[in-house]
């Protein structure tokens, strides 16, 4: 699917999660966190299938990272270094946040002179699980550097995905430094939303949702013809259940 808009993500999960205090809420400011590859703020976030154990991404994943920003003075999280060649993502999640309704707020980045020339896309996964062979289940709200936006279906190895958003074409623009994206997992409704600023910009209705797992977090993606992981990424991130 090189050169296409849309694309999707692929494996995480388990380990058990450290607990998290109040139940069902996860907050961390990027911007002062550790510089650190992979991302794991102290076990609070994995990036591996269960039974593994560890911060090692499965199969032909990598792991999402905190480190400088383009600017080189903001700590994002942001894609790993390396090129992806496939269905590579970068990713990283806070599992055990709830198995009823999940919200993830994130704060973006974006470097201003930034212009990828190549696919590069930010990711909201919810609802994570996966198996000892790194099949996965979850949705991916999926947000590109053009402005395409998405939600996929992740069900299976790396490349088992299917589009499944109903945009409702009132975003037009990739992310902009300072936008907060939220995506919430509506199981009491089968519903999935996320929206820029307040504006709804992609949604799915449908079974899906059922027997997702209880996990949320972030993943990125960049094709080879883009080389600069650090151009865009999150400042901030929080997960809820609601």
């Amino acid at each position: 699917m090189t050169g296409k808009i849309i694309r999707s993500s692929s494996t995480i999960i388990s380990v058990l999660p450290k607990v998290i205090s109040p139940p069902g809420l996860y907050s961390i400011d990027f911007t002062t966190a550790a510089i650190e590859d992979p991302l794991s703020a102290g076990g609070v976030w994995s990036n591996n299938t269960m039974g593994v154990g560890g911060n090692v991404a499965p199969q032909n994943m990598l792991n999402m990272r905190v480190s400088l920003a383009s600017d080189n003075k903001t700590r994002i999280a942001q894609h790993a270094f390396n090129a992806v060649v496939g269905y590579d993502d970068s990713f990283a999640f806070v599992p055990g946040i709830s198995n009823g309704n999940i919200r993830v707020t994130a704060m973006m980045y974006r470097d201003p002179n930034y212009r990828p020339n190549d696919n590069h896309e930010v990711e909201i996964i919810l609802g994570c699980a996966s198996t000892k062979g790194g099949n996965h289940r979850w949705i991916e709200c999926l947000w590109n550097s053009l402005g395409g936006v998405d939600i996929v279906s992740l069900d299976g190895q790396p490349s088992d995905f299917t589009s499944i958003g109903a945009s409702t074409g009132m975003i037009s623009n990739g992310p902009r430094d300072g936008d907060i994206w939220v995506a919430e997992l509506n199981r009491s409704t089968q519903t999935v939303n996320w929206k820029v600023n307040g504006v709804v910009a992609c949604t799915y209705s449908g079974s899906f949702i059922s027997n997702l797992g209880s996990g949320a977090g972030i993943a990125a993606f960049r094709r080879p013809g883009d080389t600069n992981s650090a151009g865009m990424g999150f400042r901030s991130f929080k997960c809820e259940a609601f």
